[in-house]
C-alpha cells in the first residue's frame, strides 16, 4: 500500500513538473524568437537608413563636383571658341569622378563627349529628355536621373545635367552632362554585404533590378533579371516597407525605401540564418539547464513523496480499524499542511462517530417523548417512521404505521398537503380532521416540510383545546360588542332624555329671574344665578356627551372624501373667530381618502378650534395643516398634522388629554367641557387610524393623525354592521 501511494505521488509530481517545464519552454521560445526577430528587423531598418544617407551623400558630392566643373572657363567659353582640346584637357582632370563627360548645345545636341579623358563619338540629341528640359528651365542647378544601360553595358548609369548661362546675360548656352555607374552610389557596399551577409539592391519604380550587391556565396545564385515582388515595393504614397518574406531562395527580413529624387527603390534583405543560429544556441543551452534542474527536482520529489505517503498509509490502516468497529483509534499527527489537516479531520470524524452512536438513541427517545404526532414519509407518501404520539392519534403502534399511505391516514387533505409542499418547496400548514379509534373527530394542525431528495416530515398538533378557547373568545367578544353597543345606546338615550327636565329647570329659572328677582334678596339672586349657570354647564355636557355617542350610534357609511374641501369648509366656519385673533392658517396639499365626511369635518373642527382657543396672550395664532402619503407594508396611509404656536402642554399629560371630560386648565381660564379631543380619538379609531401629539410649553403643539387611504373590506363591513 505504502509503495503504491509513494509511486503514484512521485509519478504525478514528475508529470506535473514535466508539463510545467514544457509550457514554460514553449512560452520562453516564443518570447525569445519574437525578440530576436524584432531585434534583427530593427538593425535592418537602421542599416537601411544609413545606406540611404550614404546614397544622398554620394549624390551631393558628385553634384558639387559637376557644379565646380560647370564654373570653369573652358566650359563657359566653349560655345564661342569650340576649343575641343582645351575642354578635353580640362575635363580629363575630373575623369576619376566622372568617367564620362559631355557638352550639350542649347538645343540638347551632344557636341562633345569625353570618356576617361579621351574624345568619344557623340551619341546624338538629348533635347527631348526630361533632364535636359529641367536643366534648361533651372540653369545652375544639377538635375539627376537614371539612364538604363545600352546593350552589353554592365550597370545602368546615373546621369547629371547642369544648365550653363552666358556671362552677364540670361542667354542659355547649353549644358554639361556627366555619367557614372549606379554602383558608385553605394561606396563600400560590397564589404558591407560580405560582412553582414545581407543583400543590397536598387530597383526602378516598376520593380526592375538596376543593381544588386550580394554577400559571398550568393553571387552566382541570383537571377539579375528578377523583379521586386509587389508586397516589397514602396511608392510615392508609402515611402518605406518592411517585413518578412522569402527571397533569393532564402527566408529573411527586408526593408525597402523609395528615393523620390532618383525615382528608384533601395532594398536591404537579411537572411534569417544568423537569427536561427542564435535561437538554436539559446535553445540548446536552455534544454541543458532544464535537464539538470529536472534531475535535481526528481530527487527532491522522490524524497518528498516518501515522507508524504507515510502518514497516508497510517490513515489507511486507522480507517480499516474504524470500519471494523474500533472507535477508539486515533492517528498521531507529525506533519503540517493539508496532510496534517486531513489527519486532524479524521480524528474529529472518529470522535463524532462515537458521539453519534449515543446521539441516535437520545434522538429516538426525544422524538417518542413529543406530544405532537411526527410522521416521516417518502416522496410517494408512504410512512417511513412514526413516533409514539402519532401511534396514539391513529390507534396503531409505530411499526404498524410504517408502510401506511398518508392519504389512507389523513384522507384527500393529506395528499393535497404533500402536493402543496412539493410545489412551494417550503413549510406548509393545514388543519385536518382526524378520526380517532373511538370514532370522534379530532382537529389536528399538520405542518409539512420537504426533505430534499428524501421525502417529507409531518408534525401534527392537537388543536381541539385551542379551538375551544377560540370559540369562547369569539363568544366573549360578541357579548362585549353587544355590551358596548348597549352602553353607547344608553349614553345616547340618557343624554337625550336628560335634556327635557334640564330644559324645564332652565325655563323655570328664567321665569324666576323675570318675575320674582326683585322679591329675592341678594343671597337668593346669587343662588338663582348659580342654578342657571349650572344648568347651562349641564346642557353643554349633555350636548357633548350626545356628540360623543353619535360617533358610532349615528355613523354613516364611508365614502371617498377630499380633505382639501373638508378643511376649506371648516376654515370658512371659524373665519370670524380667526379674524378676531388675527390668526393665519396655512393649508398644504391634503389627500383624498375613504372616510365619513361629517366626522372628518368634526375632527378638523375640533383640532383647529383648539388651536385658536389655546393661543398665547398677545401672540397672533399661526396654524399649519399638512398631509403626506406613505407606505405601511403594502398599504397606502396618510399622515395629517395640525400645528400651532399656542401655549402647549407637558407631554407627560399626553394620555390624559384624550380622556372624556379631561381638562388641563380650569373652566375660568378656557371655555369647553373637555370632550373635544376624546371625540377626535373616537373618530380616528373608527377609521382604523391613530392620533397623538407632540408639544412644548410656550412653543406650541402638533397633533398627528395617521389614517389608511383606502379602508379594507373588513373595516367597511364592520362599520356597516
Amino acid at each position: 500500500m505504502l509503495q503504491s501511494i509513494r509511486s503514484r505521488l512521485f509519478a504525478s509530481h514528475v508529470l506535473a513538473l514535466l508539463l510545467l517545464a514544457v509550457v514554460l519552454l514553449a512560452v520562453w521560445y516564443l518570447q525569445v524568437s519574437s525578440f530576436l526577430l524584432r531585434q534583427e528587423q530593427d538593425e535592418l531598418d537602421i542599416d537601411t537608413r544609413q545606406i540611404v544617407r550614404t546614397i544622398f551623400e554620394s549624390l551631393r558630392e558628385h553634384g558639387q563636383t559637376l557644379s565646380q566643373i560647370g564654373r570653369g572657363r573652358p566650359v563657359l567659353d566653349f560655345h564661342k571658341t569650340y576649343r575641343e582640346l582645351a575642354l578635353i584637357d580640362y575635363l580629363d582632370d575630373f575623369s576619376v569622378t566622372f568617367p564620362q563627360l559631355s557638352f550639350l548645345d542649347d538645343h540638347g545636341v551632344e557636341v562633345l563627349r569625353v570618356v576617361h579623358g579621351q574624345k568619344d563619338e557623340a551619341a546624338g540629341g538629348f533635347g527631348d529628355t526630361a533632364l535636359f528640359r529641367a536643366a534648361r528651365q533651372h540653369p545652375g542647378k544639377v538635375q539627376v536621373g537614371i539612364h538604363l544601360p545600352d546593350q552589353g553595358r554592365e550597370d545602368p548609369q546615373v546621369l547629371m545635367i547642369l544648365g550653363i548661362y552666358q556671362y552677364f546675360t540670361d542667354r542659355f548656352n547649353g549644358a554639361l552632362m556627366a555619367g557614372f555607374p549606379i554602383r558608385e552610389l553605394l561606396p563600400g557596399i560590397e564589404e558591407y554585404a560580405d560582412a553582414t551577409g545581407r543583400f543590397v539592391g536598387l530597383f526602378d519604380y516598376g520593380g526592375r533590378l538596376l543593381h544588386l550587391e550580394l554577400p559571398e556565396g550568393f553571387k552566382s545564385a541570383v537571377d539579375r533579371s528578377m523583379q521586386l515582388p509587389e508586397p516589397m515595393r514602396p511608392d510615392r504614397k508609402r515611402a518605406s516597407r518592411s517585413g518578412k518574406i522569402r527571397l533569393f531562395g532564402a527566408e529573411g527580413c527586408f526593408a525597402t525605401v523609395y528615393l523620390q529624387s532618383l525615382d528608384i527603390s533601395l532594398l536591404v534583405f537579411a537572411p534569417l540564418d544568423k537569427y536561427r543560429e542564435q535561437l538554436a544556441g539559446l535553445v540548446k543551452s536552455s534544454l541543458q539547464v532544464c535537464a539538470l534542474a529536472l534531475a535535481v527536482i526528481v530527487v527532491i520529489v522522490r524524497s518528498f513523496a516518501g515522507k508524504l505517503a507515510q502518514p497516508i498509509d497510517e490513515l489507511s490502516k486507522a480507517a480499516a480499524r474504524v470500519a471494523g468497529g474500533d472507535l477508539t483509534v486515533r492517528v498521531e499527527s507529525r506533519v503540517s499542511g493539508e496532510v496534517g489537516q486531513l489527519i486532524h479531520s479524521f480524528n474529529q470524524m472518529v470522535e463524532s462517530l462515537g458521539k453519534t452512536t449515543v446521539s441516535r438513541r437520545l434522538m429516538k427517545n426525544i422524538i417518542d417523548s413529543m406530544h405532537e404526532s411526527l410522521l416521516v414519509v417518502d416522496p410517494r407518501g408512504t410512512v417511513l417512521r412514526a413516533n409514539s404520539a402519532a401511534a396514539m392519534t391513529f390507534g396503531m403502534d409505530s411499526e404498524t404505521l410504517k408502510g401506511e399511505s398518508v392519504e389512507n391516514l389523513l384522507g384527500e387533505a393529506g395528499g393535497k398537503l404533500l402536493t402543496e409542499t412539493c410545489g412551494d418547496t417550503r413549510h406548509v400548514a393545514r388543519e385536518i380532521e382526524v378520526t380517532t379509534p373511538s370514532g370522534e373527530s379530532l382537529p389536528v394542525l399538520f405542518s409539512c416540510a420537504p426533505l430534499p431528495g428524501q421525502g417529507f416530515v409531518l408534525v401534527g398538533q392537537d388543536i381541539s383545546q385551542q379551538k375551544k378557547v377560540e370559540m369562547e373568545l369569539r363568544e366573549f367578544a360578541h357579548r362585549l360588542e353587544e355590551s358596548n353597543r348597549e352602553l353607547e345606546e344608553f349614553a345616547y338615550v340618557a343624554s337625550h332624555d336628560l335634556q327635557e327636565p334640564l330644559r324645564k329647570i332652565s325655563a323655570f329659572g328664567d321665569r324666576l329671574v323675570s318675575k320674582y328677582a326683585d322679591r329675592l334678596d341678594e343671597t337668593g339672586r346669587d343662588y338663582l344665578a348659580r342654578m342657571q349657570n349650572a344648568s347651562v354647564r349641564m346642557q353643554t355636557l349633555i350636548s357633548d356627551l350626545l356628540s360623543f355617542s353619535r360617533v358610532t350610534t349615528k355613523a354613516r357609511p364611508f365614502e371617498v372624501v377630499d380633505l382639501n374641501r373638508v378643511v376649506g369648509e371648516v376654515i370658512s366656519d371659524i373665519e370670524v373667530r380667526a379674524t378676531e385673533l388675527n390668526a393665519t392658517i396655512e393649508v398644504g396639499e391634503l389627500p383624498t381618502i375613504d372616510a365619513e365626511p361629517l366626522q372628518m369635518r368634526q375632527l378638523f373642527q375640533n383640532l383647529l378650534g383648539n388651536a385658536l382657543k389655546f393661543h398665547r396672550q398677545g401672540v397672533a395664532p399661526e396654524i399649519r395643516v399638512a398631509g403626506e402619503e406613505f407606505l405601511r407594508g403594502y398599504e397606502r396611509w396618510c399622515c395629517l398634522t395640525v400645528s400651532d404656536n399656542g401655549i402647549g402642554f407637558e407631554e407627560k399629560y399626553l394620555d390624559r388629554i384624550f380622556g372624556v371630560f379631561q381638562r388641563l386648565h380650569g373652566r375660568s381660564d378656557y371655555e369647553g367641557s373637555g370632550i373635544g379631543l376624546a371625540i377626535c380619538q373616537k373618530i380616528v379609531r373608527r377609521h382604523a387610524g391613530t392620533i397623538t401629539a407632540s408639544s412644548r410649553v410656550g412653543i406650541g403643539t402638533t397633533f398627528i393623525v395617521e389614517l389608511p387611504v383606502r379602508q379594507d373590506k373588513e373595516t367597511l363591513q364592520h362599520d356597516q354592521a
